[in-house]
């Protein structure tokens, strides 16, 4: 069993350093980092990505926001107090609401401005990379926890040793990073296989780690036939995933 950790940020003088809040922005940091290393190795316009990160990370938030307040079993607070939805420095926000706003903006890029498929790819190389350190966030501040179980991953709560589903989904993406860092760079010479590889993965690591989210606490995730948010998510992913592969096999990817 893991003994109990975390912590919401640092006082130094007069600043204080949300946990939360730096390790999401270093994750958006690493990948917008990584991102343009690999634009310039791929020669491919700068600037157009650069374009397309800044109305990613816009997207993600009014997403992840969206998704939080109408559609998890927070609503009703956000219904008696409308105010505190635009306080979204004091947390609260739902991975997939993120996703599907940043997917609306690809999908934008990509049908509207023909955005070369390449500039997808790369942004699925280093997905793992900025959201693994972003829920080291997450994991800080334990605020996906999961059922009560005796394990050695679990944490030492004071209510009793718990999973965390942030730590679940660090260890969930190391094979994924693993594989992007020793073959991603060949992979991205195909359309689309990198996306497809991350949507599969992602898709269907994260729909059975739901299965282990608590739903004994205050504030658990709402269920919607059964599944939370994320599961139909998840299940879009794969989808997704199978598709841009059925495409390639077919040699008809475009």
């Amino acid at each position: 069993m893991i003994p109990f950790f975390g912590t919401t940020g640092w006082q130094i003088g007069f600043l204080k350093i949300q946990s939360w809040g730096l390790f999401v922005s270093l994750g958006f940091l690493i990948g917008t980092f990584l991102a343009s290393w690999l634009v310039k190795k791929q020669k491919l316009n700068k600037d157009r990505l650069l374009n397309l990160l800044i109305w990613i990370i816009i997207a993600s938030l009014v997403g992840g926001r969206l998704f939080y307040v109408f559609l998890e079993n927070s609503r009703n607070f956000y219904l008696w107090h409308p105010l505190e939805i635009f306080k979204i420095w004091q947390g609260g926000l739902d991975s997939f609401g993120g996703f599907a706003g940043v997917g609306i903006i690809l999908f934008w890029f990509w049908y509207k401005k023909k955005i070369d498929w390449h500039y997808l790819d790369i942004l699925a190389f280093v997905f793992p990379f900025g959201w693994t350190v972003g829920r080291m966030g997450c994991l800080l501040i334990h605020d996906h926890l999961g059922v009560l179980f005796n394990s050695f991953l679990a944490i030492n709560f004071t209510s009793g040793p718990r999973l965390d589903m942030a730590l679940l989904e660090i260890l969930m993406l190391v094979p994924l990073l693993i594989i992007f860092a020793l073959k991603g760079l060949k992979m991205l010479s195909t359309s689309g296989l990198l996306s497809s590889r991350l949507f599969l993965w992602y898709g269907m690591g994260r729909f059975l780690l739901d299965f282990l989210r608590a739903d004994d606490i205050a504030g658990a995730d709402a269920r919607y036939g059964g599944f939370t948010v994320a599961q139909w998510g998840s299940l879009i992913l794969v989808f997704i995933g199978l598709k841009l592969l059925k495409k390639i096999k077919k040699g008809r990817f475009a």
